[in-house]
């Protein structure tokens, strides 16, 4: 968003130059329009006074925008005065340049006015605050870490079915399994452990026996296995990765007290 703002201000150039480039060519070609009366003049200034209330209300900014409005116009009307001269072959000084310019040739009188809207448009813009898009919104602040206290707090006597409850029941844990000669599993792997212990397995198989973290989209895969023993675990990003192997460590460590040695 802020390399789309900038860009505006080359657009506003290119856009002056070919103003300036028209205005100088029409004049080539005529000779002077003078502007019927005085008067226009000061109503194009009020018109610059409403469209700078338009833009920024009753603030600050709409003087801002009021001034710049009013420089673009008298700093073309004066570019367009030496070009005049320059075509008519009679030079001319800077007030007798900026006096042509403004009010002795109408449609430059014309062109000044679109130039000096495009400047006060573009500056209102750059006054307002930049939205932000999705890809640059401020990241959320981040989730608490979730220590795995729950599972501290619970004796060893509780059993491998309630760490793996307690395991699931943490922020950020979908699902929590273990399997030896049995499986047993809870949250979302709880409705069919079976199925989940082939899918895990599948994964094990492939990346091999040992400590293994598997991207899934939105979740990663924990895994730990020896021995034809497993213990995995669904997290989301609500953890991070210390606090997800320190997890698994208590599930491992709780499902070997009640596997027992291996043979």
């Amino acid at each position: 968003m802020i390399l789309e703002r900038r860009q505006t201000w080359p657009a506003v150039a290119i856009m002056g130059v070919g103003i300036l480039s028209l205005a100088i060519t029409l004049k080539a070609a005529q000779a002077d329009m003078p502007i019927p009366a005085p008067w226009v003049m000061g109503a194009l200034a009020g018109l610059y006074v409403v469209l700078a209330l338009l833009a920024e209300g009753f603030r600050w900014q709409s003087l801002l925008v009021l001034a710049a409005m009013l420089a673009a116009h008298a700093f073309m009307a004066l570019l367009m005065g030496w070009g005049y001269a320059a075509v008519e072959g009679h030079p001319r000084t800077f007030v007798p340049a900026l006096q042509h310019g403004l009010w002795e040739y109408l449609p430059g009188t014309a062109l000044q006015f679109g130039f000096a809207c495009l400047m006060g448009i573009v500056l209102d813009a750059w006054l307002e605050p930049v939205p932000l898009t999705e890809g640059e919104a401020c990241e959320p602040e981040a989730a608490p870490r979730a220590a795995p206290a729950a599972l501290l707090d619970l004796p060893d006597a509780a059993g491998l079915a309630a760490m793996l409850e307690a395991a699931v029941s943490l922020p950020g844990v979908a699902a929590a399994l273990a399997a030896a000669e049995t499986v047993q599993s809870a949250g979302v792997w709880a409705r069919d452990p079976e199925a989940a212990w082939q899918r895990v397995r599948a994964l094990i198989t492939a990346g091999g026996t040992g400590l293994h973290s598997v991207p899934l989209q939105d979740a990663s895969l924990l895994t730990r296995s020896e021995e034809g023993r497993a213990a995995a675990l669904l997290v989301t990003a609500a953890l991070d990765q210390p606090t997800e192997h320190d997890l698994l460590r208590q599930l491992w460590a709780a499902a070997e007290r009640e596997w027992g040695p291996t043979a």
